[in-house]
């Protein structure tokens, strides 16, 4: 609780800023208190229109909350200001899937953005492990193995 009442000072003392935003409407989603989180992100994004962060954490909370109509938009809104976000791509592709729409091409959209995102790359290769797509999970799968490859490399 006490962690909590310091996030929500933070916010009352910035009230137009993104970071104390983010961490309260994340501490939400984490205790599981998706309609507070829900709030306290929207809220936010009305005052922090341009911050790609809070936009994706309230599709998430939407997500989760099963309003997917909403979650749909939120994120098409986050892509019109940032297309390259690999993990907006990612979300789209989970709402698509879950309204029964085609969601191969947002989750293709990750998997090429990913970079050297681990966590991205495995959570479209599991997408695609889902759909047994083996053609596509080729491709990311490779992706990963050069990824780890170059990680290692590294270290």
């Amino acid at each position: 609780m006490e962690a909590e009442n310091l996030l929500r000072e933070a916010v009352a003392e910035e009230p137009c800023g993104a970071a104390p935003h983010l961490a309260l409407a994340e501490f939400l989603l984490e205790n599981l208190r998706y309609a507070e989180a829900e709030t306290v992100a929207a809220v936010a994004v009305q005052r922090c229109p341009t911050s790609v962060e809070l936009r994706l954490v309230l599709a998430r909370i939407q997500f989760r909350l099963l309003r997917l109509e909403a979650a749909a938009k939120t994120i098409e809104a986050l892509l019109a200001i940032a297309p390259e976000n690999g993990w907006a791509w990612f979300e789209y592709g989970k709402i698509l899937w879950n309204s029964f729409d085609r969601a191969d091409s947002a989750f293709e959209r990750a998997g090429d953005l990913s970079g050297n995102d681990g966590a991205l790359l495995a959570g479209v290769a599991q997408r695609f492990l889902y759909d047994l797509d083996t053609r596509r999970l080729r491709s990311i799968t490779s992706d990963f193995s050069i990824f780890i490859r170059t990680c290692g490399t590294i270290l």
